[in-house]
């Protein structure tokens, strides 16, 4: 039997590292909800870089 990273058996491992708590959860919701702040944060500052204020100073 070979073992892989990518096994079936990834949670009962992935669960032993990571316990419950609410520190699990916590960085949980971050790593899913940066890269959609960061999105909206990049698409505000390239709409406001093309304001004419921004562009004149």
């Amino acid at each position: 039997m070979s073992i892989s990273i990518f096994s079936v058996d990834q949670p009962l491992w992935l669960n032993s590292i990571l316990t419950p708590s609410v520190t699990t959860i916590l960085v949980g919701l971050t790593l899913v909800t940066i890269p959609a702040f960061m999105r909206f944060a990049r698409a505000n500052t390239i709409s406001w870089s093309f304001r004419e204020f921004i562009r004149a100073a």
